[in-house]
């Protein structure tokens, strides 16, 4: 009986053994993907309303999470991530962390730039000019750009003497940060909280009536360096309490 059995001892012993070296080799082999999590991604810079595609090593028993340094939470648990249409919140780093409960985790990182859509005026007015219907023009005026303390925002204003002005003034967001080139959306009220970042609010003085602007887009580009804003055709509207007033503006203005 002795002889008989030990044989097949010998066997599982073996058997075991080797069931152990698969398993060992498993692990090393889980563990070997995990510690190659990496993001390939074709382009790093995208414009708001593109399609972000990244994309991850994808191993078998390897979990994965994607993180954003603007978010709290994971993004996606698969290796891949795709956001439809990206803003300007998108712009940052992305994590992607590949784990196993039996190995050390690993993190890779990319950092994606996401910019506004670059447009050209679909004008070209002579600088730091303003040309209105029914109110009178800023034909050698001078712009300045500052912060203005009234709404806590960047202004650029058209200004001829003390008594002829227009202001622009930026979301929040670009305070102490150079304007992106591209089209901005006019606001009629000066609060920037829930607004988009390219956006803009405008008024103006004529004769007592406070002008503000009506909703359209005006053109934010860049010359020399400089930041230049210009309206083409653009509708503002005013109040004495009674009737109310509107003028067309054109016209283009540059930082010093």
């Amino acid at each position: 009986m002795r002889k008989t059995l030990l044989p097949l001892l010998l066997f599982a012993t073996i058997a075991m053994g080797f069931s152990s070296c698969l398993k060992k080799a498993d692990f090393v082999d889980v563990c070997d993907s995990v510690a190659k999590t990496k993001i390939v991604a074709t382009k790093t810079s995208y414009y708001v309303g593109e399609e972000i595609k990244l994309t991850g090593n994808d191993a078998d028993d390897v979990y994965y999470s994607w993180y954003h340094s603007n978010s709290s939470g994971s993004l996606s648990n698969y290796s891949d991530l795709t956001i439809s249409s990206c803003t300007k919140s998108h712009q940052g780093w992305f994590y992607l962390t590949g784990s196993n409960p039996d190995c050390t985790s690993h993190t890779d990182s990319v950092y994606i730039t996401v910019t506004n859509n670059p447009a050209l005026p679909p004008c070209t007015p002579p600088n730091n000019s303003m040309s209105f219907s029914l109110l009178s023009s800023i034909s050698s005026g001078t712009g300045s750009w500052f912060l203005d303390g009234t709404y806590g925002c960047m202004n650029l204003r058209l200004s001829q003497g003390s008594s002829s002005y227009l202001n622009i003034y930026f979301h929040n967001y670009w305070n102490g940060k150079d304007p992106e080139d591209g089209a901005y959306n006019i606001i009629n009220v000066p609060s920037f909280g829930s607004e988009s970042i390219y956006s803009v609010y405008i008024n103006t003085v004529y004769s007592s009536i406070y002008f503000v602007g009506n909703p359209g887009k005006v053109y934010v580009t860049h010359a020399g360096g400089k930041v230049q804003v210009t309206l083409c055709n653009n509708t503002l509207s005013g109040s004495l309490g009674g009737p109310s007033f509107s003028s067309t503006a054109t016209g283009k203005i540059t930082a010093p």
